[in-house]
């Protein structure tokens, strides 16, 4: 998806690319969890070198979800699904779902301020988000 461009409206790359996606596209997603920086350190140890992680809320809280790729044909998802499993043989068993429906609930991983009140890009690892 890197390669991919589409107008910065929301300050979230990931997430302007991921909203111009049809709805009716399919997604990998591998996990989704409250940490950031886990989801990252996941990503690494599976080899993903540019990972697609958008932020949906939960309880008041964020949730990171981590999605492998999208697809326009739910059998090249189902493929690439399988393919991953052999491949990474870890346990987890990646999910298919539409991109509309982490559409419906995404919102932006916004820009971040850091203790010595510099405006940040992305969210930086040795912060710990309180959600605030």
């Amino acid at each position: 998806y890197a390669s991919m461009e589409s107008p910065a409206t929301s300050g979230d790359g990931t997430y302007d690319y991921f909203m111009d996606l049809p709805a009716d596209d399919f997604a990998i997603q591998l996990i989704a969890q409250k940490s950031l920086p886990s989801i990252r350190t996941f990503a690494a140890t599976v080899k993903l070198e540019d990972p697609l992680v958008l932020k949906t809320p939960l309880m008041k809280r964020p949730l990171y979800v981590l999605v492998l790729d999208t697809f326009n044909d739910i059998q090249l998802a189902s493929d690439a699904k399988r393919a991953w499993m052999v491949q990474y043989d870890n346990g987890i068993e990646p999910w298919i779902r539409t991109v509309g429906s982490l559409q419906k609930t995404m919102q932006p991983i916004a820009l971040w301020i850091d203790p010595c009140h510099n405006l940040l890009n992305t969210y930086p690892e040795s912060i710990n988000y309180y959600g605030r």
